[in-house]
């Protein structure tokens, strides 16, 4: 067990190869340090969405002028999600590690499937939904398992803490129903401290109730449909004292994300009197507001800037708000997406990967990727992305 407390918190081994020369990009390439999740140093995509912060915003680059380099069939059972590390290394599935190169640099069979996974700077770490089966870290070399951690046995998404810690959703689940069980504090030895839930709906059908939830340095904010109506924002500190709870008319529709500032920024849909969806934006001071949203229908928050430019996903397409305003729309379906460390969404569209300008939403770029959907893209680095299909993955460069 100290084997494993030790993988899961510092480096076991490294590496140093930076993952290819810099793309030709704007003068303007660094985005500031605010990410402070204690995650592999360096890794280009280290966890989904690239931070606890929910920004959905890569530490790099996008392509300027790309090309697709390789594409190498791949087994993609499991839900480890894309990683890449500072080498640009691929790792993914349940698990596998695919070289820069494109190369197989190994494979391993674990207890079960993967349902989730980060980058730490012990090793790659690999959780386990409902299998009672520990967190497995492993070599980022090789593969071989550095240590195992007790793990929550209905651990789902995960929020890592720049002091090792870790928020962990829980979700439970029995035949055909799945329900809401609340955000757990865990240590890094895998214990739990405690679970808080709020006045959270379970839900209980298919589905859970909407919830979502971001860390705010060592706080948790959780954001959830409430079981007494409204939307419940509620922020607590690592000893789950409340810090504040309020309620928002709708209900919740997308993802909640930390805006550069530290807002807490989310939509909701229509409800409760609200004739269309809303913006809310909560600042570090718990004090909110909320503006409604005509023109956009059914907007997703699925990313923010590094200016604060909100980008959305619509039922008419992909778009953006900044100021309280839409700034654009386009007529875009989009399977997957991230907004790179400058002014550029990169997207999927079934078969093709397309880049816009945040400010403006002109197309930048348009690329034919194999003829697969593809799901699933992470920065490798400087004007490279990796996109993931249910079969293939595919290296896209300058």
């Amino acid at each position: 067990m100290r084997r494993a407390l030790v993988c899961l918190l510092v480096a076991c081994g490294s590496r140093t190869d930076p993952g290819g020369a810099a793309a030709k990009a704007p003068p303007d390439t660094a985005v500031p340090a605010v990410c402070t999740d204690a995650l592999a140093t360096g890794a280009f995509t280290p966890v989904a969405r690239y931070c606890s912060d929910g920004s959905n915003r890569a530490p790099t680059i996008a392509p300027q002028h790309p090309h697709v380099v390789w594409t190498r069939p791949i087994d993609t059972a499991g839900n480890l999600g894309l990683l890449v590390d500072a080498s640009g290394d691929a790792f993914f599935g349940g698990v596998s590690s695919v070289g820069f190169t494109g190369a197989t640099r190994w494979s391993v069979a674990l207890a079960g499937t993967p349902s989730f996974g980060f980058l730490s700077p012990g090793g790659v770490v690999a959780l386990f939904r409902y299998s009672g089966a520990p967190a497995f870290t492993l070599a980022p070399g090789d593969g071989s398992v550095l240590g195992k951690t007790p793990w929550p046995n209905d651990g789902a998404y995960v929020a890592v803490g720049a002091d090792g810690t870790f928020f962990v959703e829980l979700i439970s689940g029995l035949l055909d129903r799945t329900w809401f069980a609340g955000v757990s504090r865990v240590t890094a030895d895998g214990t739990t401290q405690w679970t808080e839930s709020g006045d959270c709906d379970p839900g209980g059908s298919d589905f859970p109730a909407p919830h979502e939830f971001v860390r705010r340095g060592d706080h948790l904010v959780l954001v959830c449909n409430a079981a007494s109506g409204g939307v419940e924002v509620l922020e607590v500190d690592a000893d789950d004292a409340k810090v504040s709870d309020a309620f928002y008319d709708g209900s919740l529709f997308g993802r909640v994300a930390l805006a550069p500032n530290g807002d807490l920024v989310f939509f909701t849909a229509p409800g409760q009197g609200k004739p269309v969806a809303s913006l809310v934006t909560v600042a570090r001071d718990g004090k909110g507001s909320s503006v409604g949203f005509p023109t956009l229908s059914q907007p997703w928050l699925r990313a923010i800037a590094r200016d604060g430019t909100l980008v959305v996903t619509t039922k008419d397409g992909l778009g953006a708000v900044s100021g309280g305003a839409v700034r654009w729309q386009q007529p875009l379906v989009s399977d997957g997406l991230f907004v790179d460390s400058d002014h550029t969404i990169v997207a999927t569209t079934g078969t093709s990967l397309v880049a816009f300008d945040v400010a403006s939403g002109t197309k930048a770029w348009e690329l034919a990727l194999p003829k697969e959907q593809a799901y699933e893209l992470a920065s490798a680095g400087p004007g490279k992305v990796y996109v993931l299909s249910s079969s293939s993955l595919t290296l896209v460069s300058d």
